[in-house]
C-alpha cells in the first residue's frame, strides 16, 4: 500500500537482510529508520532466517523480551 500511495519506493531501500547478516551494510541506527522484511519462498527459509536473526540479537544483547501469552 505505501508504494501504491507514493509514500515509499524500492529505490529508498538501504540493502537486503542478507547484506546486514554478513555485515556488508549497517543495520538500523535509530528508531526512525524502518525495517522491511519481504518474505518470498519456502517456510523453512523464513524459519532459518528468523533463527539466525534471533541468535544474532541474543549475541549482541539487542531486542526486547516479551511473552506471547499476554
Amino acid at each position: 500500500m505505501p508504494i501504491k500511495e507514493n509514500k515509499w519506493s524500492w529505490d529508498k531501500l538501504h540493502g537486503s537482510l542478507g547484506q546486514i547478516c554478513i555485515n556488508n551494510i549497517s543495520r538500523r541506527e535509530n528508531d526512525f529508520e524502518i525495517t522491511v522484511f519481504k518474505s518470498v519462498g519456502l517456510a523453512i527459509q523464513d524459519l532459518s532466517t528468523a533463527n539466525f536473526i534471533y541468535k544474532k540479537a541474543v549475541d549482541l544483547n539487542l531486542g526486547t523480551m516479551f511473552n506471547f501469552t499476554n
